[in-house]
């Protein structure tokens, strides 16, 4: 993962389902590169997340975990030469029961709309990020996409799946020949952002999913 973010050379950087170890390492490994992070590694790997970012992050804010569904969601406020950017880093809950709940997508459902409702409070850029467990055919996407433009389907090409990446051994759930075929990882922005480039990552790192990566420009009012 270390190999794949420095060959990305972003300016930001946000991270999901980051353990205690991956953490250390990546203070370890990018404090020159990205001397502003706000790294949020918590007891279960699946939950911590994290933002790294050449940019000063001027406050930051890492929702903690509710049980039976945990909230994986961080917000951070950004100082993009003069322009204040706020970024979420969301990881909603899947469908399937990985908790031990009977099948349920309200708990997606009802993140989504939190976020929704909080972003729209917000002034000026807004990044919306993550892995949103949400193919674009998912009910929520058109509730997202009529408040954000998603960067991808803007300036990608192709079809854009991210998962699932079962070249590792560590993330491997099924046979290593499955081709990717579901999108479930985005970059959505606001009207004070264009975007200019957007594509998935060639390699995961050792994750299920692979990065997306993205050039976007503030727009000057």
């Amino acid at each position: 993962m270390v190999a794949v973010i420095r060959a990305a050379d972003a300016d930001i950087v946000a991270l999901q389902e980051m353990s205690g170890a991956a953490a250390e390492q990546f203070d370890a490994e990018f404090a020159e590169l990205y001397p502003y992070r706000a790294l949020f590694p918590v007891e279960s790997p699946f939950h911590g997340r994290g933002v790294m970012s050449r940019y000063p992050i001027v406050e930051h804010y890492e929702w903690p975990e509710e049980y039976p569904i945990p909230v994986r969601l961080q917000q951070a406020e950004l100082d993009v030469n003069g322009t204040r950017v706020t970024l979420y880093n969301m990881h909603a809950p899947p469908s399937y029961p990985i908790y031990g709940q009977p099948y349920d997508v309200r708990p997606r459902a009802q993140q989504i709309s939190d976020l929704l409702d909080m972003a729209a409070q917000e002034a000026g850029a807004v990044i919306l990020l993550g892995d949103f467990n949400t193919t674009d055919h998912d009910e929520n996407y058109p509730r997202i996409t009529a408040q954000y433009r998603d960067t991808y389907r803007e300036v990608g090409w192709g079809m854009g799946y991210t998962n699932p990446d079962w070249s590792h051994d560590n993330s491997r759930e099924g046979p290593a020949f499955i081709p990717l075929y579901t999108r479930l990882d985005y970059i959505f922005h606001n009207d004070a952002i264009q975007a200019l480039e957007a594509r998935v990552w060639p390699t995961s790192g050792g994750s299920d999913h692979r990065p997306v990566f993205a050039r976007l420009a503030l727009l000057t009012p």
